[in-house]
């Protein structure tokens, strides 16, 4: 279901990917098998992101992805949801901090897709210390 989510969404199809990684999310519950559930929290959300631009259920499902991914130990999981929560126009300090633990999981990983986007994101300023309010 992942895969047919992932499909969907390179499609332009949203809707079908929201759906499918919903489906994978309650086979997930149905069977206790947990291998992709980060992947397929991380795919809800980017579904949602895709169908209305950003709203808080596709931040939860993002920050449950990474949630989940760090849980088990499944470090790129973990940064590929960072990364997208932390690149939403709409993100807040937390998940700045969420994407530098991700990030520093993989230390040392600099060749991978995630670890660059990741290193971008950050080397961006932090609105925080603009001194606005955090």
């Amino acid at each position: 279901m992942a895969t047919r989510a992932e499909a969907y969404l390179t499609g332009g199809l949203p809707g079908e990917a929201f759906q499918a990684a919903r489906d994978g999310l309650a086979a997930v519950a149905r069977t206790a098998e947990a291998f992709y559930d980060a992947e397929l929290h991380r795919l809800r959300g980017e579904a949602l992101l895709a169908m209305d631009g950003g709203t808080a259920e596709a931040a939860s499902a993002l920050r449950t992805a990474v949630d989940v991914a760090t849980r088990q130990g499944a470090n790129l999981f973990a940064l590929r949801a960072a990364v997208r929560l932390a690149g939403r126009t709409s993100g807040d300090g937390g998940d700045r901090d969420l994407l530098i633990a991700a990030r520093r999981a993989l230390r040392g990983r600099a060749d991978l897709v995630e670890t660059r986007r990741a290193d971008v994101l950050l080397a961006m300023p932090d609105d925080r210390s603009s001194g606005s309010p955090p």
